[in-house]
């Protein structure tokens, strides 16, 4: 009985250590887009949800397309955007929802999207509502934290 009393405390006190020298999560800029793209009808059609990593021109057009109205704003990610950034997006399709309060971390694990989701009460109306941010390359896992709670991550890139 004691030898595992004494294996606990080592073990609780080894881990605490690991925790304690883990550098702090780092805030990552990010730009956020949204208008003038829309998810195209054909990209993970019947999921409720969807989050995923882009990190090519081609992959972004499969799943979005521009929107182009009089007036309305241009388009702004261009092939060459891919160079240097990936896109980190959650989308959630239902009622029209909204994105608040987005950001992004790098801690030990990888990069955190964090954001807040808010959704009105379910009509019969139903949309496909992106969050699309901007971030450099990096080869790191991402996971998607969405009102406090991890709902997904996709694994970093090979």
């Amino acid at each position: 009985m004691r030898l595992v009393l004494i294996a606990a405390l080592v073990l609780g006190f080894t881990g605490t250590a690991l925790a304690a020298t883990a550098p702090p999560p780092a805030m990552v800029p990010f730009a956020t887009y949204d208008r003038p793209y829309f998810v195209r009808n054909d990209f993970e059609p019947g999921a409720s949800r969807s989050y995923t990593v882009i990190r090519t021109w081609s992959a972004f057009q499969g799943a979005f397309g521009v929107g182009v109205t009089m007036n309305g704003p241009k388009a702004t990610i261009e092939p060459s955007t891919f160079r240097s950034k990936m896109l980190l997006v959650a989308i959630e399709r239902g009622p029209l929802c909204s994105f608040v309060s987005a950001k992004v971390a790098r801690d030990v694990r990888g990069l955190r999207v964090e954001y807040g989701l808010r959704c009105p009460a379910a009509s019969s109306a139903s949309f496909a509502v992106p969050l699309i941010l901007a971030v450099e390359r990096s080869g790191s896992a991402v996971s998607f934290v969405e009102n406090g709670r991890t709902v997904h991550v996709v694994a970093g890139a090979r």
